[in-house]
């Protein structure tokens, strides 16, 4: 039969670990150690869920102004005023693009004239269509609903992580320098302790 720890003693030991016993040879830094750690989790705990809900929420409305903004454009031919020459450092969507200069009718009846990615095998001449504003500029391809959840899902996911990073880096950080004051401490009590035995001796 296996033996089970009493819960006070498994307390105790975690209450140890984490700084918060009354060990009279802790000091006064090893404790601000321990609270600051514990600030930096309280902070993650409070700050997460919140930053969550935050980004969410205006990515959600980012999303739906994109959304109802989509709602105007319209699909136009444009002539392409230049060949499209290949670019291996350029991919737009799945395909190899080139972006050339095209020309094109608003559908209010403006002339536009401005760059837009085509295949990289389109010679000059060649019509294509383009998303146009209300104003007859140029857009790129409309999202669609799942695209805008899947950056809401994405806000959602990275903005805690970005809390966590922040956090972490800061908790990094704070135990260089407290360390490094333990140890001038140290350093500075062996040096007196030192002298007293010198004395003695």
């Amino acid at each position: 039969m296996i033996a089970t720890e009493p819960a006070t003693t498994r307390w105790a030991r975690l209450a140890r670990r984490l700084g918060l016993d009354r060990n009279p040879l802790r000091r006064r830094i090893d404790h601000a150690h321990t609270c600051i750690m514990a600030g930096l989790l309280a902070a993650f705990l409070i700050g997460a869920p919140l930053s969550a809900i935050l980004g969410s929420h205006l990515e959600r409305a980012a999303g739906q102004r994109v959304w109802q903004a989509q709602q105007t454009w319209q699909r136009v031919p444009a002539v392409l005023l230049q060949s499209a020459q290949p670019d291996p450092y350029v991919v737009y969507g799945s395909a190899l693009t080139a972006w050339v200069r095209a020309r094109w009718t608003a559908p209010g009846g403006s002339a536009h004239t401005g760059e837009i990615p085509v295949s990289a095998d389109k010679p000059a001449g060649s019509t294509v269509r383009v998303w146009v504003d209300s104003t007859g500029h140029a857009m790129g391809t409309p999202l669609s609903r799942g695209q805008i959840n899947s950056r809401v899902l994405a806000a959602a996911v990275f903005a805690p992580l970005g809390i966590a990073l922040l956090l972490l880096t800061t908790a990094v950080v704070a135990s260089v320098v407290l360390e490094h004051r333990r140890l001038r401490e140290w350093e500075t009590a062996w040096v007196s302790i030192e002298r007293q035995w010198s004395r003695r001796s």
